[in-house]
Formats: C-alpha cells, sequence, structure tokens
C-alpha cells in the first residue's frame, strides 16, 4: 500500500517537471504566459520573486498535474477527498506554490535565480530548493488524502532525492541554465 502511495503522489509531478523543462521551456511553448507572476514588480530594487517563476510554469502544472492524476487513478486506486482531476490539480498548485517563499528570501538577500555559485549561509538555500515545491505538495496532499506520516516522510526524502537528481541532469544536458 505504502509503495503504491508513493508511486501515485510522485510519479505524475515528477512528470510534470521533466516535461515543463524538456518540452514547455525548450520550445517556448505557451509563451503568452511566460510572464514572470511578480510581473516585474521590485521591492528594494530586486524583483519579489524573479523572472523564472511565471504564470507559464504555474498554470501548466496545474493543468498537467491534474490530467497526470487522474490518469494514474486508472492505474492506483487512491481514496482522495476531493476528485481525482481537482485533487491533481489541487497537487500541482502546491508544487508550484511551495517555490515562491524561497524565491521571495532568497531575492531580499540578494541570491540571483537559479544561481549556482552559493557560499557560507547561501548552502542552505540550494538545499531548500531541492525542498520547497516537495514541501508545498506535501501541504496539499494533506489536503486530498489521508496521509500518515510515514508516507509523507518518504516522499520528502524520495522526492528531493528525485528533484536533485533531475536538476542536475537537466543543467548538464544545459535544459536548465546556471545564473552565475
Amino acid at each position: 500500500m505504502l509503495l503504491k502511495e508513493i508511486l501515485f503522489f510522485i510519479l505524475p509531478l515528477l512528470l510534470v517537471g521533466l516535461i515543463h523543462h524538456l518540452i514547455i521551456i525548450k520550445y517556448n511553448l505557451f509563451s503568452f504566459l511566460a510572464i514572470p507572476i511578480d510581473r516585474n514588480i521590485k521591492l528594494n530594487n530586486d524583483y519579489l520573486f524573479g523572472p523564472a517563476k511565471t504564470w507559464r510554469g504555474i498554470v501548466t502544472g496545474v493543468i498537467l498535474s491534474g490530467i497526470f492524476y487522474y490518469l494514474g487513478s486508472y492505474f492506483w486506486d487512491m481514496n482522495l477527498r476531493f476528485p481525482v482531476l481537482l485533487s491533481g490539480c489541487l497537487l500541482g498548485l502546491g508544487y508550484a506554490v511551495g517555490e515562491l517563499p524561497n524565491s521571495f528570501i532568497k531575492r531580499r538577500l540578494g541570491i540571483q535565480s537559479s544561481q549556482s555559485n552559493y557560499q557560507g549561509r547561501n548552502i542552505i538555500f540550494y538545499l531548500f530548493d531541492q525542498i520547497d515545491s516537495i514541501l508545498g505538495a506535501l501541504l496539499f496532499i494533506c489536503l486530498v488524502y489521508n496521509a500518515s506520516i510515514l508516507l509523507l516522510v518518504y516522499i520528502l526524502i524520495i522526492g528531493s532525492l528525485l528533484h536533485y537528481l533531475v536538476d542536475e541532469i537537466l543543467h548538464h544536458y544545459s535544459y536548465k541554465k546556471y545564473n552565475k
């Protein structure tokens, strides 16, 4: 049962992330949505979230999550609190919105979007970059499903490791660029 839950909650979000970087961003699909969420509004001479946080990421992430969770429901019957399409959309929203607090704090500290040269205390932000979206998704998992603590811990650990691995692969093959 636990393995089924882990796969159900992790795989769709993993697919959404891959599709977002390997297809949507690479081919500039839905470019009309590539508008920064903060609309380039600045606070103390820096953006609220940065140019990498766009409506395209949120909208496509929410829609694709809904679709993938819906398709996943044909393989895994989960006892969700809401219809699976709505639950999937909420999980995608949680994943996307989970990145915003970290981005906001990094901009206040002068750490640029996707910066790779973390030093000193900034290594904390690199580590948090690997888990922020997972934490957002975990909050929404609790909203849509009666999740055990063990499930949440496994999703945090496995999801964070997968996020790190995929992030490194995307950087290695230049699908995602560091801002040095």
